[in-house]
């Protein structure tokens, strides 16, 4: 079973047009903040996991960041 790392969710609710909308996930949109870098880092070690289990896939991480 993948355990995947826990995901936080925020009380950010929009309104648009009279309709509330909630967007807890609204603070992985920061691509630059540590927390959301951190949250990447973490899936990619999922993925990564993952991925080694299966032939010829062998995960890249210089590639995935694009450090190649």
């Amino acid at each position: 079973m993948i355990k995947y790392p826990q995901t936080r969710k925020a009380d950010v609710v929009e309104e648009h047009f009279g309709i509330k909308v909630a967007d807890p996930y609204r603070w992985l949109e920061d691509d630059k903040s540590p927390e959301t870098m951190e949250w990447v880092r973490q899936q990619q070690l999922v993925t990564e996991a993952v991925l080694d289990e299966y032939p010829g896939t062998q995960a890249d991480s210089s590639a995935a960041q694009g450090t190649e």
